[in-house]
């Protein structure tokens, strides 16, 4: 699943209050707010790791830091065990292993994992289908780092193919080079009580609140009904985001403003996988 500071099951994905900083802000217009679009050149996305492991039940356990889906592969759709409003549901033909995440009754991604006649590598094509209905196809290949053979082990992207997923097809919020912005990927506003409110138009991804270190709701169509977040006021220019799927970790993230105002960075992994950030720079217009 995708969370917008950067988390499917894969978005998803900003997040000590600092009450002298709320106050300015009330006052002057906090420097967070604007219309914001992604820079993909400026942008990386780290190599991540998954795992797939057989239990002796027979069933399966895909594995990545943020989920932890329990599966048998018979097609039958399986609730997520965090988020419960998810589902999970495969099927396997020879070398090919095709997973099925949808949620609230639609599909949300299509997954395919090709296997290497030899299992040393994977290629994953992974479809995520937005909520208004357009698909944003990414292909990767994996390279085995624990287990022998079949699709169980670990694995880990390729480094050129993890940069390559990440801008091929572009975001649906990025503009080609030498083009006007097209819809922002951020829409970022705080009201004159110090309550922020960054919104994704592409997926209805509401995160509000006060930067206090309180629980609170993350909102939209493609979001579990028990995702919280926390948002800390590290500084002026930082804020720090954790995101829960029923008060389990999925998400950190760390946001970061330029001096000027004019850039954020937005840098976000899973949990047991900090050596895996992804890092993505935003410009306002």
């Amino acid at each position: 699943m995708k969370i917008g500071t950067g988390l499917t099951r894969a978005s998803v994905r900003a997040v000590g209050a600092a009450t002298w900083l709320i106050a300015a802000c009330a006052q002057a217009g906090s420097p967070w707010d604007g219309l914001w679009y992604l820079d993909a050149a400026a942008s990386r996305t780290a190599a991540h790791s998954f795992s797939l492991a057989r239990l002796d039940n027979g069933k399966w356990q895909y594995g990545d830091g943020a989920s932890a889906t329990v599966f048998a592969i018979d097609g039958v759709p399986y609730p997520e065990p965090n988020a419960p409003d998810f589902t999970m549901s495969a099927r396997m033909d020879g070398d090919v292993l095709e997973l099925l995440e949808a949620a609230y009754g639609r599909d949300t991604e299509r997954d395919r994992w090709k296997l290497a006649a030899d299992g040393r590598t994977l290629v994953v094509s992974a479809t995520r289908i937005y909520p208004d209905g357009v698909e944003a196809t990414s292909t990767t290949t994996a390279v085995r780092v624990a287990g022998d053979t079949g699709f169980a082990g670990t694995w880990k992207e390729k480094p050129d193919d993890a940069a390559a997923s990440s801008a091929t097809p572009a975001p649906p919020s990025a503009a080609p080079a030498g083009s006007a912005p097209s819809r922002p990927y951020w829409v970022i506003s705080t009201s004159s009580d110090g309550v922020m409110s960054w919104f994704i138009p592409k997926t209805g991804e509401l995160i509000r609140g006060r930067p206090d270190g309180r629980s609170r709701p993350i909102t939209g169509p493609q979001q579990p009904a028990h995702r919280t977040f926390v948002w800390k006021q590290v500084s002026a220019e930082r804020i720090d985001f954790f995101a829960s799927d029923n008060g389990h970790l999925v998400a950190t993230a760390i946001e970061t403003l330029s001096p000027d105002g004019r850039t954020f960075t937005d840098t976000l992994w899973s949990p047991g996988h900090q050596d895996e950030k992804d890092v993505r720079v935003f410009v306002k217009h």
